[in-house]
């Protein structure tokens, strides 16, 4: 996703820095490709493995005004009915140094316990 969001910066907003780039053109037509195309990898994982909670995390989600919503309504549109029907919870991972696929696990161990004591 990085290395595509870059060539989206290089191309279409070249006087743009690379951390305003959803600030300043989330609006507009190459951002919004961009984020459906995101989207539309975490739908065919939705789909795929049918959770109750999809952890989003890493550069891309992290960074300053990350479209969450339509991020959300793209996975949701294309992820398959029969997963809908029931549904699932989206938690963003936050920033910080201890990140990877040990600190996803390690978050999403502390995300699912909370969610079971609260309910």
């Amino acid at each position: 996703m990085a290395a595509e969001k870059k060539q989206i910066q290089e191309e279409y907003y070249p006087d743009t820095a690379i951390g305003e780039l959803f600030t300043k053109h989330r609006e507009e037509g190459p951002v919004k490709k961009f984020i459906q195309a995101c989207a539309h990898v975490y739908a065919v994982v939705a789909t795929v493995f049918n959770p109750d909670t999809i952890v989003v995390g890493g550069g891309v989600p992290e960074m300053e005004d990350f479209p969450r919503e339509a991020f959300e309504r793209e996975v949701n549109a294309h992820t398959g009915r029969d997963v809908m029907a029931y549904g699932f919870n989206y938690i963003y991972s936050q920033k910080y140094d201890g990140k990877g696929v040990i600190g996803a696990v390690l978050f999403a161990e502390r995300q699912m316990g909370r969610m079971k004591r609260a309910v």
